[in-house]
């Protein structure tokens, strides 16, 4: 069996922390170093040599800020930084970060632009409280990084300062309807749905969006108006935004974009005052397309399932959040 990676999970006892980076094999993809009482400048300048490092777990620490060193990490792909209560700012990330966990870091006091990195695609930034430039986060990311066969996962706090998602969402006790009418062109103009949602009744639970293709709206006489995604740069009125690029639904065998003008999505009850966009086509395509979703301990963020008997389409969305830690150690048979 030959070793690929090593998750390395310290515990450290007392505050005096001297940690020596280089006596950690160069090959590590994982490393875990939550709850480990780090603070600043204790994480070691030299982390940038892990050169084959992709996860890193810095979650439930004490440093207000973090050393441009983790930029230079050159495949780090997921980088957590949950319930580090004292981080001021976001740190420089690598090119290659693809997902980016700070829940619950209640001193961080904005969010600066994120559109440089091309590779990001899930973004949780869950508090109780707004967050100064989550708006501009949501927008660039929309602009920037909705590509035509990458998914996008979004989440942010509540638009309402001072109140929680659950005091100012709607939840339902059925499955809702919403059905709408495709415009003119679509198939080419737009590359993909776009979900909004206040937030999940249960964050840890997966949401069911199913999706059913109609002729035509004669059944439908009064059908729902396309939450425009752009419409206030300035704001944001959803915690939790998923993009769904129409490439992933092609590939399911009832899925035939060109024969339907009109769409009914029947969202589950556990997702609040739904509302449903569609994202235009760009014409510049991004560096990277990878939609790299590892980590998360309840599996992927989206998953797409058909019906062979109906033509229906389900996407099963769970952003969730990335286990504190995981124990799997990489091998080859």
């Amino acid at each position: 069996m030959g070793l690929k990676g090593l998750q390395l999970i310290p515990s450290f006892q007392d505050n005096s922390i001297n940690m020596k980076l280089p006596q950690l094999p160069r090959f590590l993809r994982e490393l875990h170093l939550g709850w480990c009482d780090l603070g600043d400048g204790d994480i070691p300048y030299d982390i940038s040599g892990l050169f084959n490092l992709q996860v890193l777990y810095l979650c439930g620490n004490n440093f207000s800020r973090l050393d441009s060193s983790l930029s230079r990490i050159p495949c780090l792909k997921l980088l957590n930084l949950s319930s580090c209560t004292k981080l001021v700012e976001l740190p420089d990330l690598p090119s290659s970060i693809a997902i980016l966990q700070a829940k619950e870091c209640d001193s961080l006091q904005s969010v600066g632009d994120l559109s440089a990195y091309k590779c990001l695609w899930k973004v949780s930034l869950q508090r109780r409280d707004k967050l100064i430039g989550g708006e501009r986060l949501l927008h660039s990311m929309l602009q920037v990084n909705a590509l035509e066969d990458r998914f996008m996962s979004v989440q942010l706090p509540p638009g309402s300062f001072g109140k929680s998602a659950f005091e100012t969402s709607t939840f339902s006790d059925t499955r809702r309807l919403i059905t709408l009418q495709l415009p003119h062109n679509w198939y080419n103009d737009f590359s993909g749905f776009l979900f909004f949602t206040d937030n999940t009744q249960w964050s840890m639970e997966s949401c069911s969006i199913v999706i059913r293709q109609e002729m035509s709206m004669n059944s439908q006489p009064d059908h729902d108006q396309w939450e425009a995604f752009d419409k206030n740069k300035e704001s944001y009125e959803h915690s939790q935004v998923g993009y769904v690029p129409f490439s992933s639904l092609r590939c399911t065998p009832c899925w035939n974009s060109a024969s339907y003008t009109n769409v009914t999505f029947e969202i589950d009850e556990d997702m609040a005052n739904p509302k449903i966009g569609l994202v235009p086509r760009r014409s510049a395509t991004g560096d990277c397309s990878e939609c790299w979703d590892e980590g998360n301990c309840f599996g992927k963020t989206f998953e797409i399932k058909d019906d062979p008997n109906s033509s229906n389409v389900q996407i099963v969305w769970n952003h969730g959040f990335v286990a504190a830690l995981l124990t799997e150690i990489f091998s080859d048979d």
